[in-house]
C-alpha cells in the first residue's frame, strides 16, 4: 500500500511537500495529523486511490469540496479542527466507512452522508463547551443501514428518530446522551442482546 506520513511535522514541511504528494496518484493512505495545517487544497483530487484520510488534530477552517471525488476514500478523520460544518459534496464519497469529525464547532451533518450506504461507524461526539452542538441528525442517514459504531456524546441532541434506529440493525455500540429512547432500539439486536429494559439508559449513558 502507498502510505505517506507527515505526523507531527511543521507547517513549512506540509507546504513544502503538498505538491509531490498530489503527483502521487497511486497514494492510498495519508496521515497530516498534527500539521498545524490551516488550508486543505482542492487538488487532493489528483489522489484517486486515497483510502484513507487523516487531518486531525490541525486548523482547518473548512474542507475542499473536492474530498468527493475520492471515491476510493474509505476512512476520514478530520476531529480536532476548527470546522463550521461538513460540506455536502463529502456525500458523493460513497465508499466511506468510518467517519470522525469530533472535536469541531458543527451544528448540522450534511444530508449527502445519506449517499454513503457502507458508512457503518460516525463519530461526532464533544470534547470542550465550544465544539459541536448538533440538534438532531439528518433523516437521511436511515439509508446507512450498515451503521453498527455511533457517538455523538456531548451535543445537544435530545433524542434520536424512530426511523433512524429501526434503520441501524446492526448496532453494536451507541454513545448518546438522550433524554429518551426510541422504541425502535429494539430491533437493535447486537445492541440489545446482553441488556435488559432497566439497563438501557446504562447502556445508552442517560
Amino acid at each position: 500500500m502507498a502510505f505517506y506520513s507527515i505526523l507531527g511535522k511543521c507547517q513549512m514541511r506540509y507546504t513544502k511537500v503538498w505538491m509531490q504528494l498530489v503527483k502521487a496518484v497511486k497514494l492510498q493512505k495519508l496521515i497530516l495529523a498534527h500539521n498545524e495545517i490551516q488550508l486543505l487544497k482542492e487538488d487532493i483530487r489528483n489522489l484517486p486511490l486515497l483510502s484513507v484520510l487523516n487531518v486531525s488534530h490541525n486548523k482547518l477552517s473548512h474542507l475542499p469540496t473536492a474530498i468527493g471525488e475520492l471515491k476510493s476514500l474509505k476512512a476520514l478523520d478530520v476531529s480536532n479542527n476548527l470546522l463550521n460544518e461538513i460540506p455536502e459534496e463529502v456525500g458523493s464519497a460513497t465508499a466511506l466507512i468510518k467517519f470522525d469529525c469530533s472535536g469541531n464547532q458543527i451544528k448540522d451533518l450534511p444530508c449527502s452522508l445519506g449517499n454513503c450506504l457502507d458508512l457503518s461507524d460516525l463519530k461526532i461526539w464533544l470534547y470542550s463547551a465550544s465544539n459541536n452542538r448538533l440538534t438532531s441528525l439528518p433523516e437521511e442517514l436511515s439509508n446507512c443501514s450498515k451503521m453498527s459504531k455511533l457517538d455523538v456524546e456531548g451535543n445537544k441532541l435530545t433524542t434520536l428518530s424512530e426511523k433512524l434506529v429501526a434503520s441501524w440493525t446492526f448496532l453494536t455500540e451507541l454513545i448518546a446522551e438522550i433524554a429518551s429512547i426510541p422504541s425502535s432500539i429494539k430491533g437493535c439486536s447486537l445492541l440489545a442482546e446482553s441488556i435488559d429494559d432497566d439497563d438501557f439508559s446504562a447502556r445508552l449513558e442517560l
